[in-house]
């Protein structure tokens, strides 16, 4: 393609499914039906065997896709572009914009790459406003500028939440990963977590770990686009900052000095306050074998891991208190009220296996949060901390699970059931195989066994019995596991 309104009318028309008239599409490019005409004659001019843009009468015109894939004409980018959802796009688009606010951009060049009609950009631009409002962001345009105004936290917590790291559970993939693209940055970063760890005698696990390496990212992001020292004087905490006496000294002295030295690193004086933001984040972080000296509400920790375990006992009906619980669930407890305090976010890429393997103490967690947020005035507890607080139940439930006394039942009682069993032992260490019979003797086991709460079974029994029976083949395949689970679950 030769020309911008060339490639503009092929991405057109990439992203429609149906033949559109000549009027439509030259509404869409904002040019006359003559301009349509001329510019599909000088494209399929270059395609010698068969037209790349199919004309029906009656009906208009449509991308004959294959053919320009196939064509050695065809541009590289469009694949890509073919591909990308409108999410993406947006998503990309209001990073770039975040990365450089409050400066603006020109509009022609954030959406040009992507040859939207008008009322595409304009419906992009909707919607991007929509999403930095919920960070109490403003998406501003003016004379074909765009810009994103609001304060310097809101503005890093938006491009956080950009940032794609659900898979990533070990600081060193972020070396391959190409949401943090400068290299150098990432290994700057990684020293001054160590030197973090070193200082305080202890490693940060994962997410705190990810969480701090993002933070630290954003910052040097930040400084490098905006090409000056992040200006924060409207935030709330720098007037806050000086008259704190509650911190720990340690944690205090060691963010300070790792300011400094990013201070040295991009040779660019950043304000006092940035060294708060760091503390705030390493005391928000859960550090095995390191408890921040501070004069924190101990009394509140305490009383919201007794008010949360109480709450979810009502709901589950299920008894969780115990010592152990109590002194787990608090460790986390306490950096997680700092992190709703200063609207700290971390990522649990966990989250969609908890809801899926406990999404009944997920939804009974989520629904006891509710309650004590309203009680104690607190801010609003995303999904991702649910996630986090469901394991310490279901650590607590995997503990007591009850073991149901089974029964294993085959024509004959030897050869296939021995093999089931043996596949039962390596895949359900909650069931206690009391004997492996054959059919005929169910009565009779069920007799001598009153205890019995599971039959499973390679053939379905002769009558109906009083306990349940799964019917399973011998190799216990995937969906036999799964049939079985489901029922382990119901009488557990």
């Amino acid at each position: 393609m030769s020309t911008k309104r060339e490639r503009s009318l092929i991405y057109l028309l990439v992203n429609k499914k149906d033949f559109v008239t000549a009027k439509q599409l030259a509404d869409e490019l904002h040019s006359s039906d003559k301009t349509i005409y001329r510019l599909i004659s000088q494209i399929n001019s270059q395609y010698d065997e068969r037209p790349l843009i199919i004309s029906e009468r009656g009906r208009g015109y449509k991308l004959d896709y294959q053919q320009y894939l196939d064509s050695n004409q065809q541009n590289v980018d469009l694949p890509r572009l073919a591909t990308i959802s409108p999410v993406e796009r947006r998503n990309k688009i209001m990073k770039q914009l975040l990365l450089v606010a409050p400066r603006r951009v020109q509009a022609e060049t954030l959406f040009e790459e992507y040859f939207l009609s008008v009322s595409s950009q304009i419906s992009d631009e909707k919607s991007i406003a929509k999403i930095l409002q919920r960070y109490s962001l403003k998406l501003v345009k003016n004379s074909g500028y765009l810009s994103v105004i609001g304060s310097e936290l809101n503005i890093r917590d938006a491009i956080q939440s950009l940032i794609n790291d659900t898979g990533i559970v070990d600081l060193n993939q972020i070396l391959h990963d190409d949401n943090f693209p400068r290299k150098y940055d990432v290994r700057f970063v990684f020293e001054q977590i160590r030197y973090i760890e070193t200082n305080i005698e202890s490693s940060i696990p994962y997410p705190y770990n990810l969480n701090l390496f993002s933070h630290m990212y954003i910052l040097l992001d930040r400084v490098r686009n905006t090409k000056m020292a992040v200006d924060k004087t409207n935030d709330h905490a720098l007037d806050e900052y000086p008259k704190v006496s509650s911190l720990d000294a340690r944690l205090l002295g060691v963010s300070e000095q790792v300011i400094k030295n990013t201070e040295d690193y991009i040779s660019v004086k950043l304000p006092k306050i940035e060294g708060y933001y760091l503390y705030q984040y390493l005391v928000s972080s859960r550090i095995d074998g390191f408890v921040p000296n501070t004069v924190a509400e101990h009394s509140k920790v305490q009383v919201v891991t007794n008010d949360l375990i109480s709450a979810v006992e009502l709901l589950t009906n299920k008894h969780f208190h115990n010592s152990d619980l109590v002194n787990r669930l608090s460790e986390h407890i306490r950096p997680m009220l700092n992190r709703l305090d200063n609207h700290i976010n971390i990522n649990n890429n966990l989250l969609d296996q908890i809801k899926i393997e406990y999404s009944a103490m997920f939804q009974a967690v989520k629904r006891a949060i509710k309650q004590l947020a309203s009680k104690y005035n607190l801010s609003e507890v995303d999904d991702n901390e649910i996630g986090f607080l469901t394991l310490y139940f279901a650590s607590e439930l995997e503990k007591h699970k009850k073991h149901i006394d089974t029964l294993i039942m085959c024509t004959t009682g030897i050869g296939t059931s021995e093999l089931l069993k043996s596949k039962i032992i390596a895949n359900f260490s909650n069931l206690n195989i009391v004997d492996v019979i054959s059919t005929a003797s169910l009565d009779e086991a069920l007799r001598r066994y009153p205890q019995i709460q599971l039959v499973i079974s390679t053939v379905r029994p002769l009558h109906a019995v009083s306990v349940p029976v799964v019917v399973v083949s011998a190799m216990l395949n995937m969906e036999d596991r799964k049939k079985l689970n489901e029922e382990v679950k119901h009488l557990q």
